[in-house]
C-alpha cells in the first residue's frame, strides 16, 4: 500500500496587529490582587434602631458636613448610618454639604428629618443600618417613561434599545429574565422599569450624548462624567499618606484618620460590611509611610474581606470585596486613536475580550458587555470596577500586552 503523504500543517490565523499609539494620557496598570488570608467574621452587636429613633435628645447644636453628621449620629446614638451614594448624586447632594441644627428636646427621628428633609433625603432602616436615600429610591416602584431619542436614533431607533438593554444593568431586562421592558413607540424610547433603573437609563443616554458631542436633554443635578470613576479619583488614590495603626484599632477610627490625612471622604457601605461580617468596630491594622492612599486602604481592608470603590473625585466607598467584584458600572473610553490608525473595531474588541479578564464577558458566560459606538468612536463597557481599571490600562497601549 503506497505511503500517504503527511498533510501540510495548517497555519493558525494571526491575531490582528494593533499599532503602538501614544495615548492622550498615561494610565497605570492594574496590579493583580495578592492572596490575602481573610479573618473569620466578627460578631456584630445588635442595634434596636426603632428604639433609638424614639430616643429624646436634650439638646443638639451642629454645624458641620453631612458626613460628619452621620458620624455624630453613629457615635452618640450607637446607630450605624449608611449613605446611598447614587441616590445622593441624583438629588444633587454631596457628603461635604453643610448641616446646621440647633434644637432641644427632640427625638432622633426629628433630628434626622431636620438634617435630611431640606435636601430631599430620608433615613430608613435597612439591613441593620439607617440608610440615607431618597423616597423615590426607597420605594423603587416600576413606572413607564418615554425618552426623546430623536438626536440619538437616526433612522433606526431599535439601535438605542439594543444599547440600553446591553449596557444598563443587562440582567435586569426581560430578555435576560429581568423585569425591565424597553421598546420604541412613536419614535420615542419607552422604558418600563424601577425608579433606580429609570435613573440609570437617563444617565446612560446623557453619557451617550456627551460621547457624541450632543447637547444633554435631561435635567440632571450634575453633568455626566467624561472620565471613568477610577480616573476621577486618581489624584486622591495616588496621593501619599503616612499612617501607623500597627496595633489594631476599630475600622471606623482607621478610616477617620485616613480621611483626615488624605482629605478624602471614605463612607462605608454598612449593609455590605454587615453581610461580610464586619462593622465599624472590626479591628484593622495599617502602617504605611509616604505610600499611595490605595495601598493603605488595601492593607487595612483586604484582611477583612473588604475593598474600596472609587465613586467621584473626592469620594471612595468602603464595601465588601464581593460587592466590588460583582457590582457592574458603565464606563466610556475613546477608541478614536486606534480607529484613526486603521484598527478595525471588531479586531480591537476581540483582542480586549481575549486579553482582559476573558471569563468576565457575556460572550464567555460572564456579565460584562462591550459595545463600539461608531458615531462617537467610543467603547462603552459594562463591567466591575476592577475589570474597568484593567480595560482602561489595556487601552493605553494594547500592542504591548
Amino acid at each position: 500500500m503506497p505511503a500517504v503523504p503527511a498533510a501540510a500543517p495548517v497555519a493558525e490565523p494571526e491575531k490582528p496587529v494593533l499599532p503602538k499609539i501614544d495615548p492622550p494620557s498615561a494610565l497605570d496598570t492594574l496590579q493583580p490582587r495578592s492572596a490575602v488570608h481573610v479573618r473569620p467574621a466578627d460578631t456584630i452587636p445588635p442595634v434596636n434602631i426603632q428604639e433609638s429613633l424614639l430616643h429624646k435628645v436634650p439638646g443638639i447644636k451642629f454645624n458641620k458636613s453631612l458626613a460628619r453628621f452621620a458620624n455624630m449620629i453613629g457615635l452618640t446614638n450607637a446607630v450605624p448610618v449608611t449613605f446611598d451614594l447614587d441616590a445622593l448624586a441624583e438629588a444633587g447632594v454631596t457628603l461635604r454639604d453643610p448641616v446646621t441644627i440647633d434644637a432641644k428636646n427632640v427625638t432622633l427621628t426629628e433630628v434626622l428629618a431636620c438634617a435630611l428633609g431640606p435636601r430631599g433625603l430620608i433615613a430608613v432602616e435597612h439591613g441593620g443600618q439607617l440608610l440615607v436615600t431618597t423616597d423615590v429610591r426607597h420605594k423603587n416602584l416600576a413606572t413607564a417613561r418615554d425618552y426623546d431619542i430623536s438626536d440619538l436614533a437616526g433612522s433606526d431607533p431599535a439601535t438605542v434599545v439594543k444599547l440600553v438593554t446591553t449596557l444598563v444593568e443587562p440582567t435586569s431586562w426581560a430578555a435576560q429574565g429581568g423585569e425591565g421592558v424597553a421598546n420604541v413607540t412613536g419614535g420615542k424610547l419607552n422604558i418600563r422599569h424601577t425608579a433606580e433603573m429609570q435613573a440609570a437609563v437617563t444617565g446612560f443616554l446623557d453619557r451617550l450624548r456627551v460621547a457624541r458631542h450632543l447637547s444633554i436633554k435631561n435635567t440632571v443635578a450634575k453633568p455626566p462624567r467624561n472620565v471613568s470613576r477610577s480616573t476621577a479619583a486618581r489624584q486622591k488614590l495616588d496621593g501619599a499618606v503616612t499612617i501607623n495603626f500597627s496595633n489594631s484599632a476599630p475600622l471606623g477610627q482607621v478610616l477617620s484618620k485616613l480621611e483626615e490625612v488624605a482629605e478624602v471622604q471614605l463612607p462605608a457601605d454598612g449593609v455590605a460590611l454587615a453581610a461580610a461580617g464586619r462593622f465599624a468596630g472590626s479591628q484593622a491594622t495599617v502602617a504605611v509611610s509616604d505610600r499611595p492612599l490605595r495601598d493603605a486602604l488595601d492593607q487595612a481592608l483586604n484582611p477583612l474581606g473588604l475593598a474600596w470603590r472609587a465613586f467621584d473625585e473626592t469620594t471612595v466607598q468602603i464595601t465588601s470585596q464581593q460587592v466590588v467584584d460583582q457590582h457592574g458600572e458603565l464606563e466610556v473610553y475613546s477608541a478614536a486613536p486606534y480607529i484613526k490608525a486603521g484598527v478595525q473595531p471588531a479586531a480591537l474588541i476581540e483582542r480586549l475580550r481575549n486579553e482582559v479578564s476573558p471569563t468576565r464577558w457575556q460572550s464567555a458566560g460572564g456579565a460584562g458587555a462591550l459595545v463600539y459606538d461608531e458615531p462617537s468612536q467610543s467603547l462603552f463597557v459594562w463591567q466591575s470596577q476592577p475589570v474597568q481599571r484593567q480595560v482602561e490600562a489595556w487601552l493605553v497601549n494594547p500592542a504591548t500586552k
